[in-house]
């Protein structure tokens, strides 16, 4: 792997890193919890919109990635539905804490068929000049979030 799955990774390690602080259930405060959430979301919406902008796309174009790039697609509009609703949602309740959860559970199911899945079928229609080019054309494109 290189360019942008490598980096893709990377982020997903890190928003999987700020799921897990954020889920947790004790000594994790009200403030820290509305901070965290703040993090996040800057972390995912960025990172969202380059995989839009640039990697899905490209995938929509062949075949068999075709449906599950088009799937992503949609987890990421549940993903910013999820988060608008942990912003209005008191973040000192259980149902913070709930919905913080099943954002998780959501978010990792996600990482897990993009990397298994997504992953494999570029890596088979791109080569590694394509994928430093799009790690180029992602960080713009994340930077326009």
């Amino acid at each position: 792997m290189s360019g942008l799955l490598d980096q893709l990774k990377k982020e997903h390690r890190q928003v999987q890193s700020m799921l897990e602080e954020m889920t947790r259930e004790s000594g994790t405060s009200a403030t820290r919890r509305k901070e965290l959430l703040s993090e996040f979301e800057r972390e995912i919406q960025g990172h969202m919109a380059g995989e839009e902008r640039v990697f899905y796309p490209l995938l929509q174009k062949t075949g068999d990635a075709k449906s599950r790039a088009l799937e992503s697609e949609e987890e990421h509009s549940v993903t910013k539905v999820l988060l608008g609703q942990l912003r209005q949602t008191s973040p000192d309740s259980e149902r913070w804490l709930a919905k913080a959860n099943v954002l998780k559970e959501m978010i990792n199911h996600h990482i897990e068929e993009e990397e298994n899945e997504l992953f494999k079928s570029a890596q088979k229609i791109l080569s590694k000049e394509d994928m430093e080019q799009m790690l180029t054309e992602y960080q713009q494109a994340k930077g326009r979030s």
